[in-house]
């Protein structure tokens, strides 16, 4: 009975969970400015429905109300926490209807998977559902120079410094427009557009900044552009040149220890065979980023090839670079000089977990890489040469960081998924991992002659009764319901304990049968990289394990099943399922020695209501019959058929002699006390023969049954 109520709580969950979705009629998100709610303006990103809402911080504080259901009777809401916000005032009811309560939003916009989890009281029982969020933050135009001054030739970096750009987009890419042309990077200190001419002359330009990601418009429809950034800009001649170098990024090499080959575009006032300064300021005593020393000429490509030994790291934005001869600035430049990049560290994040180090992945899961080191905002990551992308978070990028998201295919074939960096493999790999999880034991079912029947389901909620004899008990293993297209368990690791026990309840035999190893079949994308040493059976027969065969077993005997997962295998975890199965039985045939007496027995065809008789004896054959659906429950009515000696006992007594006679009797009887005693006073009603008086009787009374 215990085990069949819990099972009908956790049944009743599931029914709940399934239903939870539609406790919730309304959830409305209200800032210092507007309501955001769910039902009026839900947003489908990512496959899911998401409470849109605008904020002017990530940190803002908001008010929140929660509409339920009317007619799903809800008697209560709660807001559990989250390190996505902290929970000012707890949900309360208002007017018997919304449920309304104060958070703070912790960074939310750098939050992977933000979202609230209500937990739901109704008819006393607790469910939760979860509401994903969708955060939005515009950032506020910058406000540039009307005019913008620039050398031709020259590449001018121009620091974007408005607020909230959590969001836009920044695709470090080159446009032109006219005689300019422009780009727009993140960098360090936030953002920065690029400019540079080909041409003197004035020229507009109109830049249209998108969002990384949709927002919902003032008409209510989605989109994805911010603004539009107009200026305008003058390109004049400069007295001293501007050298474009081929590459904008060299990588740094402490003391100049290692010379990096470099090109940049002929000018006939440079030199060969002499080396040049590069400092950060234009007068005398800057301080020494670099030297070049040219080489020679590449007249095909009005090119010069030079050494460049570098001395200090250096970025576009903090200026320009002074070529001088002695202190005298000849040219002018600018590029970076970065740290060299290196992956010093992978972590990996999966949804509702933490960051671990651990660098195993799984087929057909998506992840979050983060990427630490040092030079990585202009590095390209990549897995197995490209063959699996690997998507950028570019809201997210600096020196020492990336975030990437990938998805590993079902079928990946490799065991490890080496990363490159900027083309050139690293000491660094994924590792891909069989799944390994305990899956519920719906793939075992067991046949103990009624069919096979999961031991997950109806059948077992309570005690199976099986009225023949059990030939044999199968426990089978479906290896294609383990894996499927949409998840992944991975080979099962079980274990059995069997244990047969008699009608009495004592134990006869126990067994326990372990290293059971299932390994799911070609049905499965991943059973090719499944190992399938020593894989056990898919059919266990108890007969050829046990000593005690099931057709042997009495009435009432009771085999116990107890099927769980090998928890070793499972970091601690697993499943366990138990299941009885009883040997049930309609009736029962016993032999009874009673002693009847003060019966009230008549001779028919005699006058009178006939005569008690004294002590008897009667031994027959008993038929008990068992309540139905009940274990070993006897009716408390029985049958019996055999012989009775009337007044047995006169003749140590020498009384009564001559009424002594022996009858061959059928007899009912009802028992008073618990059937199964082994003593019992029951109520004899019968009719028989007496063969000393050759004659038909009937009897009726009381008597004291043994039971052996």
């Amino acid at each position: 009975m215990k085990r069949f109520l819990i099972l009908t709580i956790i049944t009743g969950f599931s029914i709940l969970a399934s239903q939870a979705q539609n406790l919730i009629s309304d959830v409305i998100i209200t800032t210092d400015s507007t309501d955001f709610s769910l039902s009026e303006t839900p947003l489908q990103y990512k496959s899911r429905e998401n409470l849109y809402f605008v904020l002017n911080s990530p940190n803002e504080e908001v008010q929140i109300s929660v509409i339920p259901d009317s007619t799903k009777g809800v008697t209560g809401i709660r807001l559990l926490p989250s390190s996505t916000y902290e929970i000012i005032d707890s949900l309360t009811q208002i007017n018997g209807s919304s449920f309304t309560g104060t958070i703070r939003f912790n960074d939310v916009v750098n939050t992977t998977f933000p979202r609230m989890v209500f937990q739901i009281s109704r008819d006393s029982l607790v469910t939760n559902q979860q509401v994903s969020l969708y955060p939005f933050i515009f950032p506020k135009q910058p406000d540039l120079k009307a005019l913008i001054e620039i050398y031709n030739g020259q590449e001018l970096s121009i620091p974007l410094n408005f607020p909230n750009q959590y969001f836009v987009e920044f695709d470090n890419r080159w446009h032109t427009q006219g005689i300019i042309e422009y780009k727009i990077r993140r960098n360090q200190n936030g953002s920065e557009l690029i400019l540079r001419s080909n041409s003197t002359g004035t020229q507009n330009i109109n830049i249209e900044f998108k969002s990384i990601k949709p927002f919902i418009d003032e008409t209510m429809v989605q989109n994805d552009v911010l603004f539009d950034l107009r200026m305008r800009i003058r390109a004049v001649s400069s007295r001293v040149n501007y050298l474009n170098f081929v590459s904008k990024n060299y990588f740094f090499e402490p003391q100049g220890s290692n010379p990096i080959m470099v090109q940049f575009e002929y000018n006939r006032n440079i030199e060969l065979n002499t080396t040049y300064r590069l400092e950060d300021q234009e007068q005398p005593g800057g301080r020494l980023i670099a030297e070049i020393y040219t080489r020679a000429v590449i007249e095909n490509q009005n090119k010069v090839v030079a050494n460049l030994r570098t001395y200090a790291l250096h970025r576009e934005s903090d200026g320009l670079l002074y070529i001088k001869k002695g202190d005298l600035t000849k040219f002018y430049t600018n590029f970076n000089i970065r740290t060299k990049p290196n992956i010093s560290k992978i972590s990996i994040l999966r949804p509702g977990q933490e960051w671990a180090t651990n660098s195993s992945v799984y087929p057909s899961e998506s992840v979050e890489l983060k990427i630490e080191g040092e030079g990585l905002s202009t590095s390209t990551i990549t897995l197995s040469d490209g063959k699996y992308p690997a998507k950028l978070d570019t809201t997210r990028v600096n020196d020492h960081v990336l975030y990437y998201e990938v998805d590993i295919p079902a079928d990946v074939e490799e065991r490890s998924l080496p990363v490159s960096l900027n083309g050139q493999p690293t000491s660094h790999e994924l590792l891909v991992r069989e799944h390994s999880k305990p899956r519920p034991l719906d793939f075992v079912s067991v046949n103990y002659g009624a069919g096979r029947k999961v031991i997950t389901g109806d059948d077992f909620i309570q005690p199976a009764l099986f009225q023949h004899e059990i030939g044999n008990i199968n426990i089978h293993f479906d290896a294609s319901a383990i894996d499927n297209d949409d998840s992944f368990y991975g080979i099962q690791y079980l274990k059995i304990n069997v244990r047969y026990w008699d009608k009495n309840n004592k134990l006869i035999e126990q067994r326990e049968i372990e290293n059971i190893k299932i390994v799911p079949d070609e049905t499965s994308p991943r059973h090719i990289g499944y190992d399938q040493a020593n894989a056990s059976n898919l059919d266990i027969k108890l007969n050829e394990i046990m000593v005690n065969k099931t057709y042997n077993l009495r009435p009432w005997s009771k085999i116990e099943l107890t099927i769980q997962h090998e928890s070793s295998h499972y970091g601690g975890q697993g499943r366990t399922q138990r299941i009885e199965i009883y040997r049930s039985d309609n009736y029962a045939v016993d032999i009874e020695v009673s002693f009847p007496a003060g019966l009230l027995a008549k001779n028919i065809g005699e006058p009178g209501v006939g005569s008690l008789t004294g002590l008897s004896i009667a031994s027959m054959a008993q038929i008990s019959f068992y309540k139905k659906n009940m274990i070993n429950k006897l009716q408390p009515l029985k049958l019996g058929l055999g012989f009775i000696a009337l007044n047995a006992f006169s003749s140590l007594t020498g009384t009564d002699v001559e009424n002594n006679d022996i009858g061959i009797v059928a007899l009912m009887s009802f028992q008073p006390l618990k059937p199964e005693s082994k003593v019992n006073f029951p109520i004899y009603a019968g009719f028989g023969y007496l063969l000393k008086s050759e004659s038909l009787f009937i009897l009726i009374g009381p008597g004291v049954r043994f039971n052996f």
